[in-house]
């Protein structure tokens, strides 16, 4: 084979390599590129179902945020003085650190009922209050909180109370499922339920800790709530969209001043 064939020929190899290494280039950046457009799609409608389900702007206070289920706007807190009439009148005495409170209606399908909507509530209690306390008294067990407010729970709807020797059964939760578009967390929760004028109601009661810090979320709505209103998956997405610090709070007056010096 003559130099200028040999010449020939290696140039065509070349040429055939690159052509096949262009492809293969092409054929990686091209399925990478499918990768992350489908991983988009995904994220946003992800995305595109909590807009949906949740109220847009979350509610926030002591390093908490928490956004409750769409159509649920939170109700006034009592002025000082005033009894905290937030909560269900059925739940009898005010729940323990009670932080916030929503209502919402809810479509309800009620067999030889001509009710289509009923109230539901979302409760947040905490144990922040009950560390502020314990600055000015060594005797409070803020940790005691969860204990403290499922006796409450249970004597305003005659439940037997939760114990060590006959506890309640708690479901173990880890959110989100599959792709995490969000920190996952882990919480519990328990559906208790109460006949209310003849209407079977559900309350679930949510527990969520990080370190120290205590976060009940208690939702509490008719047991015959309509399948289109997906009210159980929508409070699975409020809790894991939920946010909360696990910072001790400190009262005012033992507050350390922020800011510039003087003179």
């Amino acid at each position: 084979m003559t130099d200028r064939k040999l010449l020939a020929l290696n140039m065509s190899r070349k040429r055939l390599l690159s052509s096949a290494l262009l492809l293969a280039l092409t054929g990686c950046g091209s399925e990478l590129y499918e990768r992350r457009l489908s991983e988009s799609v995904a994220y946003f409608q992800y995305r595109e179902k909590v807009d949906q389900s949740l109220e847009l702007r979350p509610w926030s206070n002591f390093g908490i945020e928490y956004r409750p289920p769409k159509g649920f706007t939170e109700l006034a807190a009592p002025t000082e003085g005033e009894p905290d009439q937030r909560q269900p009148p059925f739940l009898g005495s005010p729940l323990p650190g009670l932080l916030g409170a929503f209502r919402g209606d809810v479509g309800v399908d009620i067999p030889g009922s001509e009710v289509r909507s009923m109230p539901a509530w979302v409760l947040l209690c905490s144990n922040h209050q009950l560390w502020m306390e314990k600055e000015t008294n060594a005797n409070i067990v803020p940790t005691g909180y969860f204990s403290n407010l499922s006796d409450v729970l249970a004597d305003a709807l005659k439940f037997k109370r939760n114990s060590a020797v006959d506890p309640w059964k708690f479901n173990d939760e880890r959110v989100p499922r599959g792709v995490a578009y969000v920190p996952i967390k882990n919480y519990q929760y328990i559906t208790l339920d109460e006949t209310v004028d003849g209407v079977s109601m559900d309350v679930i009661l949510f527990r969520y800790d990080v370190k120290d810090i205590q976060l009940a979320v208690i939702a509490v709505a008719p047991a015959a709530v309509d399948r289109r209103e997906r009210f159980f998956e929508k409070m699975s997405l409020s809790m894991e969209q939920l946010t909360m610090s696990g910072e001790i709070p400190r009262s005012k007056q033992n507050s350390k001043p922020v800011g510039g010096g003087g003179i």
